[in-house]
């Protein structure tokens, strides 16, 4: 069994939802480009639906590493996590003009992928946890 799927079978919620935030966040970002050659009024909507992915991540995110740093002290999960928030909100607040458009695709991609990693990492020490192996994290 390797460590990728023991760290999936036995994952946190939160840490799923999260990895599937954060893939949205990422495709969203690979895709919109393309999308708006073709269906140019979509980048009307693109600033607040970039946003709500970077809150829905923040919260995701706030939910799985908080239990998950209280139990097994990783702080370099947690300093992934801060990484990986801190590029994709650049990506939302930086000022028109500040970054190219493939610059902000780059740091929002490149948070994405960092924040995928640091949920993957959480989701392997939570599974090997002796405490709570097969409950959730946040119970005790």
């Amino acid at each position: 069994m390797s460590i990728l799927n023991l760290t999936w079978s036995r994952a946190q919620p939160w840490d799923v939802a999260g990895i599937g935030a954060s893939l949205l966040c990422v495709l969203h970002c690979l895709a919109t480009p393309l999308l708006v050659v073709f269906v140019p009024t979509l980048e009307i909507i693109e600033r607040p639906t970039h946003a709500t992915l970077a809150i829905a991540i923040l919260a995701f995110g706030m939910l799985a590493f908080w239990p998950g740093y209280r139990r097994h002290r990783r702080w370099r999960v947690v300093a992934a996590a801060f990484v990986g928030f801190g590029l994709v909100s650049l990506g939302v607040v930086a000022p028109d003009g500040l970054m190219s458009e493939p610059t902000e695709q780059a740091v929002t991609v490149i948070g994405g992928g960092t924040l995928v990693f640091a949920h993957l990492c959480n989701a392997f020490f939570c599974s090997r946890c002796p405490v709570c192996s097969g409950q959730d994290c946040l119970g005790a």
